[in-house]
């Protein structure tokens, strides 16, 4: 084979579909397979009969399952049996997929569909869950916030779970998070408006995609959909640094832990947001030093990041990195990256020369000019306890509407929180 096993696990999605992929790659899961001299192909077994296809290169795959993980399980498990089993792939002439022994399937490998650029039955599926979510969207704001239906969370958990069946794994998590505000907050309403918004600004720009900038298109698409396969990766920037991680968030994806790692690199002074699904076999632990190559998610405003390289180092110098001096300074560059990308959700935060201070029972931090933000999170006292009597220089993560505290930098030295 064109291609070795190595390189099978460096594009698997995450290391769950890999080890299906490894109980699927035996004959006994497959059917009609063959090849040429550029793709090959088969038919596997599951719940039901999935087409699955791949070219030499890995660059391109494809089936008809419904699994937002790209490659997923039938893909890495139909390049897993031909590293040893080439001979058993006997078929050369590529088949049309409509015969009568498949006529059962739900769906082709391409389908056509008018006006549209789509290229299989996964993205017919993504454009008409988009089209129905927009209705919902329509409806939700002609009944108005103040309905009977949006105060209960299973309102929108069923909106999540019809976007999960349509493809939209990360659109789906950000409707379970707002049906977490209704009553969580007083400003709530204007907190889930604004959100709102920008799924319908979202939608309307996945309508129109192939007329957005290349960069903008990746970022409609992230938003709306995981999509992670270390091809596209490669798309992306490229930077060597040795990076400090300095902070973690959770989040919830389809019902899945996910947990999001702040790094920062003490030579260019950049940062980045490194996901950490649940089923991942990468460990990090804020506090790690690593000397590596990152490489950014093709983004308008880069900000997912993921290791190419990594090593662990012992050593790592704050001289170059620059933090923000005032409110105002750190809320301008938020701007600049809204303009860029209006769906990004978490910034990073370091501000300089910060006091905290407590009123009405909550945390507030504030700047040399005396503007401030509340802070949330249980490490929001400490942050308190650590100011009083001088400033602290403070590493958040701005969620929009309060600081999370991840830690602080006193005298060359990373306190973590």
């Amino acid at each position: 084979m064109k291609f070795t096993k190595q390189q099978i696990e460096n594009i698997a999605y995450d290391t769950k579909s890999l080890s299906l992929a490894y109980s699927l790659s035996h004959m006994r899961s497959w059917s009609n397979l063959g090849t040429n001299e550029s793709k090959l192909w088969g038919v596997c077994q599951g719940s039901k009969k999935y087409l699955v296809e791949s070219s030499y290169d890995l660059n391109n795959y494809s089936c008809s399952c419904p699994s937002y993980k790209q490659p997923c399980k039938h893909v890495l498990g139909l390049l897993l049996l031909a590293i040893g089993n080439a001979n058993c792939f006997s078929r050369k002439v590529e088949p049309s997929w409509v015969d009568k022994e498949e006529s059962s399937l739900q769906s082709k490998i391409i389908t056509v569909v008018s006006n549209q650029n789509i290229k299989n039955e996964k993205d017919v599926r993504l454009v008409e869950g988009m089209k129905q979510f927009l209705l919902w969207l329509q409806d939700l704001i002609r009944g108005g916030l103040m309905s009977q239906q949006v105060q209960h969370i299973e309102f929108w958990e069923q909106q999540a779970d019809r976007l999960v069946d349509c493809g939209a794994i990360n659109l789906s998590a950000n409707i379970r998070y707002l049906g977490t505000l209704p009553g969580r907050y007083k400003t709530w309403p204007e907190i889930v408006l604004d959100e709102l918004g920008k799924m319908a600004l979202l939608i309307h720009s996945y309508q129109n995609l192939k007329q957005l900038p290349v960069l903008v298109q990746e970022d409609v698409k992230q938003t709306i959909k995981w999509d992670h396969s270390y091809a596209k990766w490669e798309q992306g920037e490229s930077i060597k640094d040795i990076w400090l991680v300095v902070g973690r968030n959770y989040n919830t994806v389809d019902r899945s832990k996910v947990e999001f790692f702040w790094v920062w690199g003490q030579e260019t002074n950049r940062f980045a947001n490194i996901i950490k699904w649940a089923s991942s076999n990468k460990n990090y632990s804020v506090g790690d030093i690593i000397e590596g190559e990152l490489l950014y998610y093709p983004s308008n405003s880069p900000i997912l990041g993921k290791f190419k390289s990594e090593k662990t180092q012992h050593k790592f110098s704050i001289e170059n990195l620059s933090f923000f001096s005032t409110l105002e300074d750190f809320l301008y560059s938020t701007a600049s990256i809204l303009g860029k990308n209006p769906w990004v959700k978490r910034f990073f935060c370091p501000l300089k020369n910060t006091r905290a201070f407590r009123q009405d029972g909550k945390v507030f931090i504030c700047d040399e000019n005396r503007q401030y933000i509340p802070l949330y999170g249980c490490n929001s006292d400490r942050v308190f306890a650590s100011s009083i009597g001088k400033l602290v220089n403070v590493v958040g993560e701005w969620n929009g509407q309060f600081l999370l505290p991840m830690g602080i930098f006193s005298d060359q030295e990373y306190i973590i929180f």
